[in-house]
């Protein structure tokens, strides 16, 4: 009986912490909801950060992080600017994987070896880390790392993904 007392107890601890992380989001985000309705689109992405690309070969959409969970991007090689020198390896392109910390962004830059037009490129990932970074609102990030593989480092800016849409 007192260990069912403690379990209860402490479930409903657990609920109490996580439903008080949500009104501290939800209350800090309020701001820049206004008037928008819960569910919109507006309350939603001005909740959460988008990633714009500067630096490509062709314009990409900005991605929008999502408020929680790990999500992932990117593009082939043919968006990335060539240097001139000759890479010591055949690359596929560029991962980008992606979740909130806060209110910011955490991002992992993977180069990926494997030709990503293959569906099954996942199973037998060839990748190496770019760069590790967490971006608030404004904040950028520059991936100089692909200088090594003979293309044109480009930048990742962070912003608001209401202001990006």
């Amino acid at each position: 009986m007192k260990a069912l007392r403690n379990s209860i107890i402490a479930t409903a601890a657990t609920a109490l912490f996580v439903f008080s992380l949500q009104v501290s989001r939800d209350h800090r985000y309020d701001q820049l909801r206004g008037d928008r309705p819960p569910g919109s689109y507006d309350y939603f992405h001005a909740a959460t950060l988008g990633l714009e690309y500067e630096g490509l070969n062709r314009h990409m959409s900005p991605t929008v992080v999502p408020i929680s969970g790990m999500s992932s991007g990117g593009f082939f090689r043919e968006n990335l600017k060539a240097s001139g020198q000759q890479p010591a390896r055949q690359i596929g392109g560029v991962s980008i994987e992606f979740k909130m910390e806060g209110a910011a962004a955490r991002l992992q830059v993977w180069m990926v070896f494997n030709d990503m037009r293959n569906p099954e490129w996942r199973k037998n990932k060839e990748q190496e880390s770019l760069g590790s970074f967490l971006l608030c609102e404004g904040a950028s990030a520059r991936i100089d790392k692909l200088a090594q593989y003979g293309y044109e480092p480009f930048t990742i800016k962070a912003g608001l993904a209401l202001n990006l849409m």
